[in-house]
């Protein structure tokens, strides 16, 4: 889960089917935060994975918003995702580089806010990724980080990983305690954050019946749930819960042609 290679390799998995839903919940972050990209204002963005974040406050304040925005990933292929995206679009104010959440190299109080999206809770060490923030952010600055609380899609998992080995599954995102609102204001609050602030935000995680065997295909490669889910899978397993978990998705929504797994994520803002 901690090798950048394998984030690069599921970059095109992660832009097709987790980029837009992510980006419901990134545009939540960034009402709740109050940021605003404008007067030359530095924002950066941790673990940017294919950009949801950025692209959230391009949509909110334009593609030649007054502001500096930096996509930091420790995969070289998320950062080339944004800014290829960046390229294309005249997203002008937007540049990658890449970063290791855990000590970057970048300078101290030197970003008006800082934004992480579903990644605090995957570092291996997300205390040191939120002194990191801390230390770039100016003062009175904001880091605003954002975890899953919950999520509709994870209980068709475990359904469909009992009916393959008859044990219940864990949570593949739910790692000690991340899942909790309280929990991620405690950290915050620990790391040496005032104002600590969070909220619940829901959102669907859009699917389309046509794409439900490719969606399915790629959740075994997603170094998240490959470290948790399916660390224990053996290749017949992971075939075996594949049959499962495209029946377990159509029994679940039926005839439809579009689908929409409900989930709720955890906002948490401190300022500097």
């Amino acid at each position: 889960m901690n090798d950048p290679d394998n984030w690069s390799d599921n970059m095109d998995d992660y832009l097709t089917f987790a980029h837009n839903g992510t980006l419901v919940f990134a545009k939540g972050a960034l009402d709740f935060s109050g940021v605003e990209a404008k007067n030359g204002n530095k924002i950066l963005d941790v673990a940017c994975g294919t950009g949801s974040m950025v692209q959230a406050i391009i949509e909110k304040f334009g593609p030649q918003c007054d502001a500096q925005v930096l996509a930091t990933d420790f995969a070289k292929g998320m950062v080339d995702a944004v800014e290829k995206r960046a390229k294309a679009d005249g997203w002008i104010n937007v540049k990658g580089q890449v970063q290791n959440a855990m000590d970057m190299t970048l300078p101290d109080s030197s970003f008006d806010a800082v934004f992480c999206v579903f990644c605090v809770m995957l570092i291996p060490d997300p205390a040191k990724a939120l002194s990191e923030m801390l230390r770039v952010a100016v003062p009175g600055g904001t880091v605003t980080c954002v975890t899953w609380n919950a999520q509709g899609l994870l209980p068709m998992m475990q359904k469909a990983a009992s009916l393959t080995k008859n044990l219940p599954a864990p949570v593949p995102f739910a790692f000690k305690g991340w899942a909790d609102l309280d929990f991620n204001k405690e950290q915050l609050q620990a790391a040496g954050f005032r104002e600590v602030r969070g909220v619940h935000v829901p959102g669907l995680l859009p699917l389309a019946r046509k794409d439900i065997p490719e969606f399915v295909d790629s959740l075994p490669r997603n170094p998240g749930m490959k470290a948790g889910m399916f660390s224990s899978f053996t290749e017949e397993e992971i075939n075996t819960f594949k049959g499962h978990m495209r029946n377990v998705i159509l029994e679940s929504f039926g005839d439809k042609e579009h689908y929409g797994f409900e989930a709720v994520a955890n906002v948490v803002c401190g300022t500097k």
